[in-house]
């Protein structure tokens, strides 16, 4: 299931929701777009820590970098549900958080599943604008394409 949900709460519970109906329904992975929280603050690191979250595997992809907005660049991620967690092979990532996902191995053959968000220039958002951020992390690095 692929779903862009526009922010998360401070307590989760859209996470909560998202691992409730990968449960209900059977489903091994979930790529969604615009999670637009900190993955490595406490209170997202108490979230996947809890004993009904255990059971799945997070991967998310967010920018180090620190901006004047509290917007990280993409903010993907991908939830790997409890049959497939065992499975989960590499851990793929974008610095700039434009992708995130995993590979896995699957008897003889290696599958890889990615969520990926790519911004567009938004003039109306200003510097804080998630296509700013990107830019600016192009030009830290000396670069001027997005071109990985």
């Amino acid at each position: 299931m692929v779903n862009n949900i526009a922010g998360v709460d401070k307590h989760k519970r859209k996470l909560e929701r998202i691992i409730n109906t990968m449960e209900s329904r059977n489903l091994d992975i979930f790529l969604g777009q615009e999670m637009n929280i900190q993955t490595r603050n406490r209170s997202f690191l108490q979230f996947i820590r809890r004993k009904e979250n255990r059971e799945c595997h997070f991967v998310t992809s967010e920018s180090r970098n620190h901006f004047t907005s509290y917007k990280k660049p993409g903010g993907t991620f991908c939830i790997t549900g409890q049959r497939l967690k065992s499975r989960v092979k590499e851990k793929i990532v974008d610095h700039m958080g434009r992708w995130a996902g995993c590979a896995y191995q699957l008897k003889k053959v290696t599958i890889a599943f990615i969520s990926v968000y790519q911004t567009v220039d938004s003039s109306t958002h200003g510097p804080n604008s998630i296509h700013s951020q990107q830019l600016a992390i192009l030009l830290s690095e000396n670069r001027t394409s997005v071109t990985p």
